[in-house]
């Protein structure tokens, strides 16, 4: 099973389960201070942040997808094409 990856920025990030975590804990109205429960420093936790940040800022909406419940198979999703004030696309 292929990771799903999402891209936000100028970077691409992987929605390992952590992520998802992250994500879901964010949902939850679990604290981005106090939700982590992976150790400082590690990978699961940087993804962790990450997801719960991403969740934050509306990233996992796309193309009417939750990204986060999205089963892995590899999928890329680019990120949401800027809307101009007069409604149409950038």
């Amino acid at each position: 099973m292929k990771t799903n990856r999402i891209l936000c920025g100028d970077t691409v990030y992987d929605i390992t389960p952590a992520y998802r975590d992250g994500a879901r804990a964010m949902r939850a109205g679990i604290p981005y201070n106090l939700g982590n429960p992976f150790r400082s420093g590690s990978r699961k936790h940087d993804d962790w942040n990450i997801g719960h940040t991403h969740e934050s800022t509306g990233e996992h909406l796309r193309s009417d997808c939750d990204v986060i419940e999205t089963s892995d198979n590899g999928l890329f999703f680019e990120e949401k094409p800027a809307i101009l004030a007069t409604g149409e696309q950038a």
